[in-house]
């Protein structure tokens, strides 16, 4: 571990290659809040490169144009505690939970915040069933946020560990 931690916070930017060229390796968190990208993947090389020696615990996007490869290589990064996952309203066509399966490889995983994504997507709205993997194979998950209706829950267990409201449903595991 380097005494040289950082934790970069970008926002309304259209993020490039070399961005996080002066922190990437002693990175412990990034965020990114409304930030547009040509290309994810190349800007955030020094972050996503050889992620089984990173040192980064939370990577937070909000309100980005993320991509169906981006969110595959945030799958590799196994050492990740907090991930949340925000896509901006123009890039609803490419949501849907498929494009999450790759998160799955996360075991380190205690929060899981995706709550932005859209509800509805296509008029189909989402399902709790599939979200059913995020409890099977994220054993160190302790709280995570999904869009799904109220009206759509049907869960049991402790009521105290499970949170709805009008965004989506909250379960404190």
């Amino acid at each position: 571990q380097s005494m040289w931690q950082v934790k970069p916070n970008f926002k309304e930017r259209e993020i490039s290659k070399g961005v996080l060229s002066c922190c990437g390796k002693f990175a412990v968190e990034v965020r990114f809040e409304r930030c547009t990208s040509e290309d994810w993947l190349t800007a955030c090389e020094e972050i996503l490169e050889n992620p089984e020696q990173s040192i980064l615990k939370e990577l937070h996007f909000t309100h980005c144009n993320l991509t169906n490869q981006l969110v595959e290589s945030i799958g590799r990064m196994t050492n990740l505690s907090k991930l949340t996952l925000g896509i901006t309203i123009g890039y609803v066509a490419d949501c849907n939970i498929e494009v999450l399966k790759p998160l799955q490889t996360l075991t380190k995983l205690e929060y899981l915040d995706l709550s932005i994504i859209p509800m509805d997507v296509g008029g189909n709205g989402l399902d709790v069933r599939e979200f059913e993997w995020v409890i099977k194979y994220l054993p160190s998950l302790h709280y995570l946020n999904f869009p799904i209706k109220a009206e759509e829950l049907s869960l049991t267990g402790d009521g105290d560990k499970i949170q709805v409201g009008d965004r989506g449903v909250r379960l404190l595991c």
